[in-house]
């Protein structure tokens, strides 16, 4: 019966160890389930540029170290920003902002983005002054990752369809 001994613990802890590696699959198939993965930004490849964003994307994205998770969009042209049209509304002044991940701003809720935030501030202060303004859009054409290089021809192909009156480069 002692020469049993080592062999029936050794069994017993076996059947433990069993045990917790399948209560550990359990827990991280349910942490699976309950917190999907974050969506990832979509791409589309584009002659001029090289890639632009997808048009009409609405996904909630994550850093990797789990640190944010910010709600992300684009219009139906590809722009990070709310829905435009090409076409400037009468009283506008239009303002379009290029750069990259800053200005695309997926680090931070839609409405703290600099674009949204200035765009509020300057209709505010057009309304209360006189002239042909009533109103200031501020479009966002910001895409992670571009160069200069890239934001020049973005604005070729893309941003100057939008007969914005300033131009900032960020």
């Amino acid at each position: 019966a002692l020469m049993n001994a080592p062999r029936e613990l050794l069994g017993k802890l076996s059947l433990a160890l069993f045990g917790v590696l399948v209560a550990l699959a359990l827990m991280e198939g349910l942490a699976r389930t309950l917190s999907p993965p974050p969506e990832q930004i979509q791409f589309l490849p584009d002659a001029a540029v090289g890639y632009r964003h997808a048009p009409n994307q609405d996904l909630w994205v994550r850093d990797e170290l789990g640190e944010y998770t910010t709600r992300f969009c684009t219009n139906a042209f590809g722009d990070p920003d709310r829905a435009r049209q090409l076409e400037k509304p009468a009283g506008t002044y239009r303002i379009a902002v290029i750069g990259d991940s800053m200005v695309q701003g997926s680090e931070v809720a839609l409405e703290a983005r600099f674009t949204d935030r200035l765009e509020e501030q300057l209709t505010a202060w057009v309304q209360t002054q006189p002239g042909p303004y009533r109103q200031v859009e501020v479009l966002n054409f910001g895409v992670a990752g571009y160069s200069t290089a890239q934001e020049w021809l973005h604005y070729r192909s893309h941003v100057r369809r939008f007969a914005p009156d300033l131009v900032v480069l960020v």
